[in-house]
């Protein structure tokens, strides 16, 4: 037998003589209050379930008209849903473009900046092969100028010789 909800703790046959023992009571309550309590919290639930749908003061909402209105904004928020994910992807293709012409453009300088070097080191050889060829053919016309001075000086100390010894 039950009140309101609540079981019974205590049957009468055991407090006839002496009255209920203080923990007994003290258990008996505790479980009475906690029972009491927790049929009020659901009482107001659904008591908050079923004012739900109305406002203070106005009338209630109809149930299929606030389904719809669900709907809508489930719709409303896949499509928005959808939408950021298209952005999302364009932004990524064009953050890739970018990255790829940079890399790119990055690829060309490397190439540009190794094949000015490798232009500039055959520049060199060829300048120095050049100046080394410039310098034998100067040394060989200095060595030829050297010879043909040498050949005429002694040409000459020999006419000067002979003229003294006559």
């Amino acid at each position: 037998h039950a009140l309101g909800g609540v079981p019974q703790l205590l049957i009468a046959a055991d407090a006839v003589e002496t009255g209920p023992d203080e923990a007994v009571a003290a258990v008996l309550l505790a479980h009475l209050f906690a029972r009491v309590m927790e049929l009020s919290t659901q009482t107001r639930a659904a008591r908050l379930i079923q004012l739900s749908g109305c406002a203070r003061g106005k009338r209630c909402v109809d149930p299929w008209k606030l389904m719809k209105q669900c709907v809508f904004a489930i719709r409303m928020q896949r499509r928005r849903r959808s939408s950021k994910q298209r952005a999302d992807a364009r932004a990524e293709l064009r953050s890739r473009v970018v990255l790829s012409r940079a890399v790119g453009a990055w690829r060309d300088r490397v190439l540009f900046v190794e094949s000015v070097r490798a232009t500039r080191t055959i520049q060199a050889a060829g300048r120095r092969r050049r100046a080394v060829a410039r310098l034998s053919a100067l040394r060989a016309a200095a060595l030829a100028l050297q010879h043909f001075l040498r050949r005429q000086a002694a040409r000459s100390l020999a006419a000067r010789a002979s003229t003294r010894i006559q």
